[in-house]
């Protein structure tokens, strides 16, 4: 678990799961669904990406393992998207809020790329 491991620990264990759930939404992105498979290949959504470990066809149903991830991306949505994350709800509300940006239908590919990007660069 996450947060069983000492700071620096879990600062690694987040940056890795930034960066494969990118590499997961630059590999195919899709909107409406955590994880789409269409003609042997696999689309993710933002919350997809992170949900994919092990290589793009291996499913990891822990959802405690991403919580930090989510609380990246969400710490850097587009101003005034961030509604429902505080401090009764947490992280799921905060799933939410970013799957109402990924499911946006005027959010591209490349907008949840740079969400991604503004996670991995925050916590550099």
């Amino acid at each position: 678990m996450p947060f069983d491991a000492t700071p620096q620990e879990n600062h690694s264990y987040t940056m890795q799961q930034l960066l494969r759930g990118r590499a997961n939404v630059a590999f195919g992105w899709c909107q409406g669904k955590l994880i789409d498979r269409f003609d042997d290949n696999l689309r993710v959504c933002a919350l997809g990406g992170l949900r994919i470990t092990k290589g793009p066809y291996t499913f990891h149903e822990d959802h405690d393992d991403i919580i930090l991830a989510v609380i990246a991306l969400w710490s850097v949505l587009p101003q005034g998207l961030n509604r429902h994350g505080d401090r009764v709800w947490g992280a799921y509300s905060m799933a939410e809020d970013i799957a109402n940006y990924n499911n946006n239908p005027h959010t591209t590919q490349a907008d949840i790329l740079a969400l991604y990007d503004r996670a991995i660069s925050r916590m550099d």
